[in-house]
């Protein structure tokens, strides 16, 4: 070979090689992810309720990695989300588990709401070790519990609710005694009422009837002829979500009820006050929040929330489960450093203190469902005024021993 061949020889390997470093850098530079599973009702008649949790639960991901994720060991990762539906059925719901932890290989899952969901796809997670950070649940043992030692819940829900709403009821209506509950018939009937009768008998108060209805009821009037034939002073309105407890509230408004609607959830103000109507709504609250970003009250991480999701197309209230969800679940990988689910769910149920969007909470549920993996911060009373305002009164710090 001549020496003009060689040379040309020689820079060529020198360009490949120069050229081969940015890319070898690059291939090292990586980005490192966490995939976090949404199980969530995209279809069905809780698609409405879900897929706002959904979103949440996506700009809680984005928001999270313009924070810069999480660091691991010196190591940084960021999030990515992937969204299975559940359909709002338990075959559906057992499917988008089986695909998520078995297709997309997730250690970590937020979603769902329903109780009858969330049991139908434990059987998928719990054995895989995949830790679940679910929407809602009862005191029912069957959806948390030291059985279920992978089933987290970062959200206030039905056993913090239930007390504070009937406490607010004894200060503002001191002689409303007796109480009717409705109650959606998910799976969660009898802990609602246990529940119930523990939280009236505490105040004074007397439970005089349970009356239960299908999620997908459209006509209320049967039942709510049912509640006010036991002529109650006051009705608390236990769960089911706006899809079926606003035309709830319409109907037992339309029959005469002038009453307080007591609501023990965490249902919409304003999705209610747009069904019902500002005449004929109050007296009426709910553990629902306000929106009003110029509320002091409020605190910084709910405002966060609220502000980010006006940006990407507007706030609704269940944005803030699935920010919820996905926040603390950092939170408990980076407490944990580490990505093993064993030692994540060890850590966490171990935290004295967490970040919510409803303020700072701390770990909870040891004496009562058996295990500490319900994150208690606090619960706000919000009103429907007779004007038709939504007036955040106050917020109640909550505890599950």
């Amino acid at each position: 070979m001549g020496m003009k061949k060689l040379w040309c020889v020689v820079v060529a390997v020198l360009c490949v090689g120069v050229m081969a470093v940015p890319s070898l850098a690059h291939a090292q530079a990586a980005q490192k992810t966490i995939p976090i599973g949404i199980h969530a009702a995209v279809t069905g008649f809780n698609s409405g309720m879900e897929t706002q949790v959904r979103d949440g639960a996506l700009a809680g991901i984005d928001w999270l990695n313009e924070k810069g994720g999480v660091t691991i060991k010196g190591e940084k990762y960021k999030f990515v989300g992937v969204v299975e539906d559940n359909k709002t059925t338990p075959e559906g719901s057992k499917a988008a588990a089986e695909k998520l932890v078995y297709d997309h290989k997730v250690k970590f899952i937020t979603g769902s709401v329903i109780p009858f969901i969330n049991v139908a796809y434990a059987g998928v997670t719990e054995p895989a070790k995949v830790i679940r950070n679910v929407d809602y649940s009862t005191e029912a043992p069957h959806e948390m519990g030291k059985d279920l030692p992978f089933t987290f819940r970062p959200n206030p829900a039905i056993l913090e609710g239930i007390g504070p709403a009937l406490q607010y009821l004894t200060e503002k209506f001191p002689n409303a005694k007796n109480i009717v509950i409705a109650i959606a018939e998910s799976g969660a009937d009898e802990a609602l009422t246990t529940i119930t009768d523990r939280e009236c008998n505490k105040r004074g108060l007397k439970r005089v009837a349970s009356v239960g209805y299908a999620m997908d009821t459209v006509d209320f009037y049967p039942k709510t002829t049912e509640m006010l034939s036991h002529k109650p002073d006051a009705i608390l309105i236990g769960n089911g979500g706006e899809v079926a407890t606003a035309p709830l509230a319409k109907a037992l408004r339309e029959q005469g009820f002038k009453g307080p609607l007591v609501f023990g959830n965490y249902d919409d103000p304003y999705e209610i006050l747009k069904v019902v109507g500002k005449d004929y709504l109050a007296p009426f609250w709910t553990h629902g929040w306000s929106k009003d970003l110029n509320d002091p009250n409020l605190g910084p991480e709910m405002k966060e929330v609220i502000r980010t999701m006006n940006a990407r197309g507007g706030f609704h209230q269940w944005n803030l489960w699935g920010w919820a969800e996905v926040w603390t679940i950092a939170q408990a990988i980076e407490k944990a450093q580490s990505l093993d689910t064993t030692v994540v769910a060890n850590t966490w149920r171990k935290m004295k203190k967490i970040e919510t969007p409803y303020g700072e909470g701390h770990m909870c549920g040891e004496k009562t469902i058996g295990i500490n993996n319900v994150v208690c911060s606090r619960v706000a009373i919000t009103e429907v005024l007779p004007s038709g305002d939504v007036k955040h009164m106050k917020w109640i710090p909550v505890d599950i021993p």
